[in-house]
């Protein structure tokens, strides 16, 4: 909130990242490479108002940093949703409070439809005392918040798959052309792993970047596929027409791929035969399936 831009904005140095599982003291970094953070900009948060974005940032600019959440709302008339959204998304956690105690806050605090233009009170207002039953938060919560909010994680992707069908293929996956027996499953090759195994068929795990559909000279429709794997090196795969048609995409996540290893010109690639979407973990919040 207090760093963020429109879209993204780059700082040469600091700590803080908003991926799951990582120090919270700053909201709105997403990776840090080198001492330098890539701080995502509010624009990126699906269904928050541009007007909404613009004048968070028009006010920033004048009147310096947000405090907290209640110089937020007495500053800026937020709606309600917009103003859950921006917690959700994360941009409030340079306060220190977590997710589930920043929604009670929101609550007690909100104005409702008496919000207007010149914000909801002539003065900053803060929670009143409130015995609240223990507020649980989980990191694992934050990636599916932004799943929903950004369209992607800001933590491993390859850590939301559920790790019995993630981390090894099943028995009955292919190897050499052949089904491997219980006990000798093969494990996932990454992509710098590939150059030995042309001309072999191997299973690969890939997090989805692009999938550019195309038609064959004959009009049939076949793609190529662009992952990035668990080591976070990229790897391309090529969809022929009959894999195409019986094994579609299913959105972004992460893909078990089966198929053979071909190289051509020293660049190596995935001609698949078998496309599988892991299913991810279970939200915490809502318990166990």
């Amino acid at each position: 909130m207090n760093r963020s831009g429109e879209l993204f904005t780059l700082h040469a140095a600091g700590p803080w990242l908003l991926a799951a599982g990582r120090p919270q003291s700053e909201p709105a970094a997403s990776s840090q490479r080198q001492g330098a953070s890539i701080f995502l900009g509010l624009q990126n948060i699906k269904s928050l108002a541009t007007e909404l974005v613009h004048r968070l940032l028009h006010e920033r600019r004048r009147h310096g940093p947000f405090t907290g959440l209640p110089d937020l709302l007495h500053r800026v008339p937020l709606p309600v949703d917009q103003a859950r959204m921006l917690i959700r998304a994360g941009a409030l956690r340079f306060t220190g409070r977590t997710k589930p105690q920043l929604l009670w806050d929101l609550t007690l605090l909100h104005p409702g439809a008496k919000v207007t233009e010149r914000g909801a009170d002539l003065f900053i207002t803060t929670p009143p005392e409130t015995k609240l039953p223990e507020l649980q938060h989980f990191d694992l919560t934050d990636a599916y918040d932004e799943l929903e909010l950004l369209g992607f994680p800001l933590c491993d992707p390859f850590l939301l798959v559920e790790e019995a069908a993630g981390l090894e293929p099943r028995a009955t996956d292919l190897i050499m052309d052949r089904p491997v027996a219980s006990g000798l499953q093969p494990k996932a090759i990454a992509a710098r792993d590939m150059p030995p195994h042309i001309g072999r068929t191997v299973t690969m795990l890939g997090y989805v970047v692009h999938v550019k559909p195309t038609r064959t000279g004959t009009g049939e429709r076949m793609s190529f596929g662009s992952f990035i794997d668990p080591a976070g090196d990229f790897w391309d795969s090529t969809q022929f027409p009959d894999v195409e048609a019986r094994y579609p995409f299913h959105g972004r996540g992460v893909y078990r791929l089966t198929g053979k290893v071909e190289e051509e010109f020293g660049h190596c690639s995935l001609a698949v035969q078998r496309i599988e979407k892991l299913p991810w973990k279970q939200d915490p919040r809502y318990g166990e399936k």
